[in-house]
C-alpha cells in the first residue's frame, strides 16, 4: 500500500512541476511525501490510531533516516 500511495505521489508531483514550469527534483517530491506524512499523522492523532496509522509508513521513515 505505501509503494502505491508513493508512486501516486510522485505522479502528482510530476504533473505540479509541469503545471508551474519548474524541473522535478526529488526535494520537491520529497516535501509532497513528507507534507502527506504530517496530514495522515495529524488525522492519526485526532481519531487515537497513531499506531495504526504509521505502521505504514515504519519502513519508508527508517529508510530515510
Amino acid at each position: 500500500m505505501l509503494l502505491t500511495h508513493i508512486v501516486l505521489t510522485a505522479k502528482q508531483t510530476i504533473f505540479f512541476c509541469r503545471r508551474k514550469s519548474i524541473a522535478p527534483s526529488l526535494i520537491i517530491f520529497l516535501a509532497h511525501l513528507k507534507k502527506i506524512f504530517k496530514m495522515e499523522e495529524y488525522l492519526a492523532k485526532e481519531k487515537n490510531e497513531l499506531n495504526l496509522r504509521l505502521e505504514k509508513w515504519e519502513k519508508l521513515l527508517e529508510a530515510l533516516s
